[in-house]
């Protein structure tokens, strides 16, 4: 018998087994996230390009994203009224949830910031009879219920102040709650106010129209509980 050197071994091919292929989604998806970052990548890259080597077209990138608008999105969660016997006819609790953004395109990804908050808003129906003046008399924020969080891209603090974009959030969240309760409670506010001033023949006429319908300005904001 002679002496055949060792023949490696054919793979068995098993019947009927197919290559095995990627999963179409997955392999979309991972390519639009590589896609994402090599373009976040390529802006970073170009931001600090111009901040060294043309520093006036950073400024104007900058000035840029300063002057754009913003996007206010307002949810109403829920409201409950009670009537109250004195010149504050009405109270009402609007729980409400605010969202303000930067409006500035591409630029938000260097420059965009936002802040979101919810919480619930006391408002005081009535009237100021020493102004004549009829509608929201006080908006009481419920710092135990309100909760605000904030987006800022890594750039935001060149060009805007921190705080800026949060007290913009708490105007819209004001503003919201007041126009609820006016829309949802002033004309009971307005009968049981006719009928108070009425009894004390005032002689005042209570218009249909608030001419206070919103807020009045609040110069210290509740310390809320921020999260993440």
């Amino acid at each position: 018998m002679s002496n055949l050197p060792n023949q490696p071994e054919k793979p068995k091919r098993v019947p009927n087994e197919r290559p095995r292929r990627s999963n179409p989604i997955f392999r979309f998806i991972s390519t639009r996230i590589t896609l994402v970052l090599v373009i976040a990548v390529l802006i970073f890259a170009g931001s600090a390009a111009c901040a060294i080597f043309a520093p006036l077209t950073f400024q104007n990138m900058v000035k840029a994203a300063q002057s754009a608008g913003l996007k206010t999105y307002t949810i109403i969660l829920g409201i409950t009224g009670n009537p109250a016997l004195k010149l504050t006819t009405y109270e009402a609790d609007v729980t409400a949830q605010a969202s303000i953004s930067r409006d500035m395109g591409m630029l938000g990804i260097l420059y965009g910031e936002g802040a979101n908050i919810v919480g619930t808003v006391r408002v005081a129906l009535g009237a100021d009879l020493k102004n004549n003046l009829f509608g929201v008399l006080s908006c009481d924020i419920d710092a135990r219920t309100v909760r605000t969080t904030e987006n800022r891209a890594p750039l935001a603090g060149t060009a805007f102040d921190n705080q800026q974009i949060k007290q913009e959030a708490y105007k819209a969240f004001e503003h919201q709650a007041a126009q609820q309760a006016i829309a949802t409670y002033w004309s009971e506010a307005r009968k049981r106010l006719q009928n108070q001033v009425t009894s004390w023949a005032l002689g005042v006429v209570v218009p249909e129209v608030p001419t206070l319908p919103e807020c009045p300005s609040n110069l210290v904001e509740p310390q809320a509980t921020p999260t993440r």
